[in-house]
């Protein structure tokens, strides 16, 4: 059990719902929050409400599905961004729905950032780490 213990203790729950950076690659920040956070849970009742009754109850469609992803993932999952390095325009959930659409992979990207604990590692810890 010390496994578990040692693996996820040094997780920092604040950056969890608060969002912590990840570098992307030349510079381009993304601050994200864990796919379990409070904003990101209510986010995702929320659309998945709305789309249901849309639906009339019915099972979401594979395509709903990904909706609500997408728009989880820029209205909640994604606290803020600076692209100015690479030329990214400023961050809005609207812009980042639309590239998702664009680039369905940097949506994998921001999924993969949101859930891996490795984003949310305490500071301390990863410092002494080397990471």
């Amino acid at each position: 059990m010390d496994f578990f213990k040692d693996r996820y203790a040094k997780v920092d729950n604040k950056a969890m719902e608060d969002g912590a950076p990840v570098d992307f690659g030349g510079g381009f920040i993304v601050t994200v929050r864990h796919v379990s956070s409070e904003k990101v849970n209510l986010e995702r009742a929320k659309i998945t409400k709305q789309l249901r009754v849309m639906n009339r109850n019915r099972d979401l469609t594979p395509e709903q599905q990904k909706r609500i992803t997408s728009h989880v993932a820029a209205h909640a999952g994604i606290v803020t961004w600076d692209g100015s390095k690479v030329g990214v325009p400023e961050f809005s959930p609207e812009f980042a729905e639309k590239v998702f659409a664009e680039r369905p992979e940097f949506l994998d990207d921001v999924i993969e950032a949101m859930t891996t604990y490795e984003t949310f590692r305490d500071a301390e810890v990863s410092a002494a780490a080397g990471n």
